[in-house]
């Protein structure tokens, strides 16, 4: 129940952002690159939306704490169409899930999971996005069967750390060589 009323909520929600945004004649659409396949160049992928999203790894860094990174986020995804919701939903049931309609991108996050969690499911569910196949995580997915579905999911992944983490950047590659 908590995560059907979590869909509905943010469905509801990019409803009457676009009914507003019409309202006000303000233009707001998705408009995160469209990717037919993020297996292969996930990480020309990750550096293309971050490109897009304006952020840099270094401002990434200078986020005093995991809140403001995943505010920070949100407010940069919001601006390229994408609504991002947080939910009180059990991790087990439902840890994120992606949804297109109205013309935007959304994205649903269970506020009972670790901040540094969400924002990686927040990138996960992003690939989605831009896949443009909305997607669920959580107990809710683990029972579907579609194997298309299944394919996607650890390049969904892939893509989140390569986005987060990159390894070709100056500062991620000094980090992990002081490890």
């Amino acid at each position: 129940p908590e995560a059907l009323l979590a869909f509905r909520e943010l469905r509801n929600s990019m409803a009457h952002l676009r009914s507003l945004c019409d309202e006000l004649g303000h233009s707001l659409t998705l408009s995160l690159p469209r990717w037919s396949d993020i297996r292969q160049g996930t990480m020309a992928r990750a550096m293309e939306l971050r490109e897009v999203l304006g952020i840099t790894v270094e401002e990434q860094i200078k986020w005093p704490d995991e809140g403001k990174a995943f505010d920070g986020w949100r407010d940069a995804l919001f601006d390229r169409g994408v609504l991002v919701q947080v939910f009180p939903v059990a991790v087990e049931e439902l840890r994120a899930f992606s949804v297109l309609d109205h013309g935007l991108g959304g994205v649903g996050i269970s506020s009972r999971d670790s901040r540094r969690a969400q924002i990686f499911s927040l990138f996960h569910e992003v690939a989605h996005v831009g896949l443009r196949a909305p997607s669920a995580s959580g107990r809710v997915f683990r029972q579907a069967t579609n194997p298309k579905a299944q394919r996607i999911e650890p390049a969904c992944d892939a893509f989140a750390a390569a986005f987060l983490l990159p390894p070709t950047d100056r500062h991620v590659a000094g980090a992990m060589a002081e490890l």
